[in-house]
């Protein structure tokens, strides 16, 4: 192509790696643990601002293995006085209940915005939120309360991407179905629309946004039903605004690889160079999964390009999925591979996509077993490659460390 959770996670991890042309292991990558309360228990979902190193994260508090415990949400910002980064903790929807942060970006006027979820009162119902940073006179963030970004008629939803505009996106509730909505600044909540229903059939019609980008391309998945309510499919979704109106793309039609009929797109890049966006394509069969990116058209969102990343990845890798891409081209994503879980990166170097696992050389005591996510910031300090965070699964799952 061109240019473009059974697992027990402990911790997360902020990983800086230097390259320069092909995509050796660099002597100088560093893993920084960024599971910063140690009475608590493990780290759940991590996620970096695209032009900083800010990180937001979910530990779970309270007593282990007890009803008792709930997941709170926490912002790692540098401190330019110590060298280092800063840990705060978010306020939770509802007191003593699970709320996740799920992306962060920022946006205008130096500000951050932060999406998740979490539930509602004492009640099993979870509502879509939204912090917002603003920058305070000691060069930190004040955090407000989260705010309830509502639904689509339904008790639920929940935001899992957002873009510099402060647009966000996620999967809500109708009453009857679960569909993709865009919520921008000053507009009601809006449902995209489905891919067509001559192709995936209308009944049980349902969708989910994973990301947006900075020129409001959405991605995802669409799904349906045939008339008599049985072969369900899931397509690689993308959502474009044209000529006033959402539109949905099927990205499944470019995907090359026999019998990966199903598929879900997990992240998109901001432009710099391709539009690409990352996921997974699905054999419904055997239920294999292969890590992969597609060239979108920049105004309409449609593919234009398609790559199988397991044709990159080691003999034996059995499953492997893409969480995100930069505008340099760099995915990062994890792989299977004798039953274990690694993490890895692959890059555009030298006229063809190249590939490093992430595990073994940079954690020796455990495993790097996802990486999730790539920022936008490229430098010369570190050789062109953004910061990669990720979840890693270390010895009996509740310690964190670093590795220098």
């Amino acid at each position: 192509m061109s240019r473009p959770y059974f697992l027990r996670f402990a911790a997360c991890f902020c990983l800086t790696l230097g390259m320069t042309g092909a995509l050796p292991r660099p002597s100088n990558a560093q893993v920084t643990a960024l599971q910063p309360f140690k009475d608590w228990g493990e780290t759940i979902g991590v996620a970096i601002d695209p032009i900083s190193n800010i990180v937001v994260a979910n530990q779970k508090h309270g007593p282990l293995y007890t009803r008792g415990i709930y997941t709170i949400p926490y912002v790692w910002t540098p401190d330019p006085d110590a060298n280092a980064q800063t840990a705060t903790p978010l306020a939770t929807l509802s007191p003593n209940r699970s709320t996740n942060a799920t992306a962060v970006s920022s946006v205008a006027n130096g500000a951050l915005a932060i999406v998740g979820y979490g539930f509602i009162g004492t009640t099993t119902v979870i509502h879509a939120c939204m912090w917002t940073g603003t920058p305070n006179a000691n060069g930190g963030f004040d955090f407000s309360p989260p705010v309830d970004l509502g639904t689509l008629g339904g008790q639920f939803s929940y935001a899992y991407g957002v873009n510099s505009a402060g647009e966000i996106v996620g999967s809500a509730s109708t009453g009857s179905a679960y569909r993709a909505y865009v919520l921008i600044p000053g507009v009601s909540i809006t449902a995209l629309p489905l891919i067509n229903p001559s192709t995936l059939g209308q009944r049980y019609g349902q969708s989910r946004a994973n990301a947006i980008n900075n020129a409001s391309i959405i991605v995802g998945w669409s799904s349906g039903r045939n008339a008599a309510g049985r072969s369900f499919t899931q397509h690689a979704c993308s959502w474009a605004l044209v000529n006033g109106a959402w539109t949905a793309n099927d990205l499944q039609t470019a995907v090359t690889t026999a019998g990966f009929t199903d598929g879900n797109v997990v992240g998109i890049n901001n432009l710099g160079g391709d539009m690409l966006c990352v996921g997974e394509i699905i054999n419904p069969s055997t239920r294999a999964q292969h890590a992969c990116v597609w060239t979108l058209d920049r105004a309409t969102g449609a593919a234009t390009d398609f790559m199988d990343l397991n044709t990159i990845m080691p003999a034996g890798t059995t499953n492997s999925k893409a969480y995100g891409v930069n505008p340099a081209g760099h995915i990062v994503g994890n792989y299977v591979s004798g039953n274990i879980r690694r993490g890895f990166v692959a890059g555009w170097f030298g006229g063809t996509y190249n590939f490093m696992d992430l595990t073994n050389t940079f954690n020796p005591q455990g495993l790097l077993t996802t990486a999730v996510a790539i920022n936008d910031a490229p430098s010369a300090a570190n050789g062109g490659l953004g910061t990669i965070v990720g979840l890693d699964r270390i010895g009996n799952g509740d310690a964190a460390y670093a590795i220098p």
